[in-house]
């Protein structure tokens, strides 16, 4: 027997626990942070792409409405000739 009573034995189970618990922590720490940040980077990502997306639809649409060159001057229609 190793002379531990019942109740030393339940608290070593309980300090171990404890000292398992933290090294779980600390090591899923780092592996949460970098999944959050890749959400992040995600979400930052999505935002830009609808931002290009909005500025393109809006610059087609001057575009369309305000055409940078003039359109070439139309030619006067002349009256159809007689046919002899």
């Amino acid at each position: 027997m190793s002379g531990e009573t019942p109740r030393l034995r339940r608290r070593h189970q309980e300090t171990a626990q404890r000292g398992s618990v933290t090294v779980e922590l600390v090591l899923l720490t780092p592996l949460l942070i970098l999944v959050l940040l890749f959400v992040v980077a995600l979400g930052r990502l999505a935002e830009a792409r609808l931002q290009v997306n909005t500025a393109a639809g809006q610059a087609a649409r001057a575009t369309r409405r305000w055409p940078a060159t003039p359109p070439p001057p139309r030619r006067p229609r002349r009256p159809p000739q007689p046919q002899p």
